[in-house]
């Protein structure tokens, strides 16, 4: 298990990334090792040596703490992994789907994952198995 925490978000609009990044930079100023895609980015530009899904399905299945971003689009990478389009999502998708099963191999019951509501809005469409988690 690596001592990190990953922050797991669909990438739907510039707003909703840089919200993500803004909880990222707060996290590290607090002195938490984070993953995050566009810090992995700015220090590797040319992306990592595997494929981005499976650096996204190692990062999920990794962390000690898994930060579920919630938005609609994670949501629905999270009720049908194929809910991704040829060009977006692909990244969410996989992760969701390491997490659910994850979470199913744990009865739903964690210690390593939790959401994160970044907006007022987002609450709309949490799934129903970790809407009553603590956020």
């Amino acid at each position: 298990m690596l001592n990190q925490v990953f922050l797991s978000y669909r990438r739907e609009n510039e707003a909703h990334v840089g919200r993500v990044r803004a909880l990222a930079e707060e996290l590290r100023r607090r002195g938490l090792p984070v993953v995050f895609d566009e810090f992995y980015l700015a220090a590797k530009p040319e992306g990592p040596d595997e494929k981005w899904s499976r650096w996204c399905i190692n990062q999920a299945k990794d962390s000690a703490c898994v930060l579920m971003v919630g938005s609609s689009g994670w949501y629905a990478a999270f009720a049908d992994p194929r809910s991704a389009g040829p060009d977006e999502g692909r990244g969410a998708a996989a992760e969701a789907s390491v997490i659910q099963e994850q979470l199913y191999q744990m009865k739903w019951i964690t210690d390593r994952h939790r959401v994160v509501l970044l907006d007022a809005g987002d609450i709309q469409g949490l799934p129903v198995e970790i809407s009553g988690w603590r956020r």
